[in-house]
């Protein structure tokens, strides 16, 4: 229930900047697939783009193959990926690594986060480049 007035709230306080005029680019975020959890995700949106970001929202339960489009769609700086579920960690790592593998990751940073992640966890994720 509190997400949804989360969600409800933010869409009344968002378009903070309708002119399109954003100063730091693009911010593409989703939540991992096989986690359908998506408060922080929405917080997290939230912040950016009151903060100078044009945020595009994958949604939930986002499969790699829709990031990747999204990079190569959008050309973000940055991407967040959003979690839960301890059960999902595994498919964070996939997506970093399929990113890496697609060539996709030499400028760009990769935000995780979410209530199980944490520095005691965070090795789960561990790509190449680092985090």
């Amino acid at each position: 229930m509190s997400a949804e007035i989360f969600k409800e709230a933010s869409e009344l306080i968002g378009g903070m900047d309708e002119a399109g005029n954003y100063q730091y680019g693009k911010f593409i975020i989703g939540t991992i697939y096989d986690d359908i959890h998506d408060i922080g995700k929405n917080i997290v949106s939230t912040v950016m783009r009151s903060n100078g970001f044009e945020v595009i929202d994958l949604g939930v339960d986002v499969p790699t193959s829709k990031y990747i489009e999204a990079i190569k769609k959008y050309k973000p700086k940055v991407i967040g990926i959003s979690c839960l579920l301890t059960t999902c960690f595994n498919n964070i790592k996939e997506c970093i690594k399929t990113i890496e593998d697609a060539g996709l990751r030499k400028d760009l940073k990769i935000l995780i986060g979410g209530g199980p992640v944490d520095g005691s966890n965070r090795q789960i994720c561990k790509c190449r480049h680092g985090m």
